[in-house]
């Protein structure tokens, strides 16, 4: 039963992130590709990686304000996603950071914020010598692998996860990608 409703409540939070976005009905994205300061480090520290920060504004109908989004990935793998937005006397606020691996499966996340319904987020993963363990406001649960698997957040809150997701299927050889808490994604090639 938790795995039907973890799904479900994925699909849930795909759901109302789509009818957010398309009520919202506009969106400006201002992209900067920003060169982090290279400093003097000891020969066993590597500099700082290059990243890119992308900064979306939300809007009602095109003209009316509703809020921004700030994404930035780092050459390290690491994404943070900062977003609030408000529509419908709905708020959503969102901070999240995910780590991935060469490979560009999670190895770690961190989210907290206020759903658009009032509920609190506060959830965690984390992927550490073959045991994967999850947290969130209702549920909890950890599981041992050999191979790690892509952690699929019960709030679906980090804009990048989804194309990270994409990525990480992409890259194997069959497209097929295997999912904590459970499951298997599969990605294919359909249309040029």
């Amino acid at each position: 039963m938790p795995g039907y409703v973890r799904r479900t409540q994925f699909v849930a939070g795909a759901l109302l992130l789509l009818a957010g976005t398309m009520a919202l009905q506009g969106c400006s994205r201002q992209a900067e590709t920003e060169q982090a300061a290279a400093t003097e480090q000891p020969a066993t520290t590597e500099s700082t990686a290059v990243g890119t920060t992308a900064k979306y504004d939300w809007y009602m109908q095109g003209t009316t304000p509703a809020g921004h989004s700030t994404i930035t990935m780092t050459g390290d793998g690491r994404i943070t996603n900062e977003s609030f937005v408000h529509w419908n006397n709905r708020e959503y606020s969102l901070d999240s950071q995910v780590q991935l691996d060469s490979n560009g499966m999670v190895i770690s996340q961190r989210m907290t914020g206020i759903s658009a319904f009032k509920s609190p987020i506060d959830e965690s993963f984390e992927y550490k010598d073959g045991v994967a363990t999850w947290s969130t406001v209702g549920d909890s649960g950890s599981a041992e692998t050999d191979e790690p698997a892509f952690y699929i957040d019960n709030e679906w809150g980090s804009f990048e996860t989804v194309p990270a997701l994409v990525r990480a299927a992409k890259s194997s050889i069959d497209g097929v990608v295997p999912l904590l808490p459970g499951g298997s994604a599969r990605v294919e090639h359909v249309q040029d």
